[in-house]
């Protein structure tokens, strides 16, 4: 059993047990994978030599304190004293130059306001569904593109991702999404397909969005926390771009 199997069986296993049991433990993990893939992006692509990166740290750990706690923040408010600190950190500090706000500004938005969309389906049942499009399009990819993948879908970015992966991708979704709606979601199966084929093209542009970020800083993988995986940002690229769709979608669709 390899490297990357055993990591996801137990990921995986991990993942569904805080998912089921939800409260503190849920939103805990996904706070620590926040603050990883954080890191991750921070030395990809800063080389940890951007001082004001730590605004993103610290935001993160503001926001998921407040959801936790159950505390009423005002989401204008804290972008505006997010900004407000950063322009500060921009004028003081001389070795800041504009590209270090820009890199920090897009990981907040990329990184933490996207992963808060699992929070916010943690509460609901719709969680699952998310789990099914990002995991099985990325379970069902690998194991059809590496049997049948011939034709490559994006080279220059991802060489080993490929039209019959992503085909198969597809179609694992579909019956994992079905399958779901069946035994727990019970809602109009039309409506949970479409969410279906949406969340597996976001999940595969979502990649490639982590692809190109490390290809422009010529970095294999984010990290290595995960055998097999790479890093956190490795293993939740796609989930970023899911998660938020299936959070909206879910919420005015079903």
């Amino acid at each position: 059993m390899g490297n990357r199997l055993k990591t996801g069986l137990i990921a995986g296993a991990y993942l569904a047990v805080a998912t089921y049991i939800g409260g503190y433990l849920f939103k805990f993990t996904f706070f620590v994978i926040t603050m990883v893939a954080l890191f991750e992006y921070n030395k990809a692509v800063n080389k940890n030599k951007n001082h004001v990166f730590i605004l993103n740290y610290l935001i993160t750990i503001a926001i998921f304190a407040s959801n936790a706690f159950e505390l009423s923040i005002n989401p204008y408010l804290v972008l505006s004293s997010y900004m407000i600190v950063a322009g500060i950190f921009y004028v003081i500090d001389s070795n800041i130059k504009l590209f270090d706000i820009s890199s920090t500004i897009f990981a907040f938005v990329y990184i933490v306001m996207l992963m808060y969309h699992v929070v916010l389906l943690g509460e609901t049942i719709y969680i699952w569904s998310a789990y099914a499009v990002a995991f099985s399009a990325d379970s069902f990819a690998y194991l059809a593109g590496t049997r049948y993948g011939k034709h490559k879908l994006c080279p220059n970015l991802s060489p080993k991702k490929s039209v019959e992966g992503v085909l198969g991708g597809l179609a694992g979704t579909m019956v994992a999404m079905a399958i779901m709606n069946i035994l727990m979601l019970k809602s109009d199966m039309s409506s949970v397909l479409l969410i279906g084929v949406i969340g597996v093209i976001a999940s595969v542009f979502g990649d490639l969005v982590a692809s190109k970020i490390k290809r422009e800083y010529n970095v294999k993988d984010y990290g290595n926390v995960l055998p097999g995986h790479g890093g956190m940002l490795d293993r939740f690229d796609s989930f970023l771009f899911v998660a938020p769709l299936v959070y909206y979608m879910t919420l005015y669709m079903l």
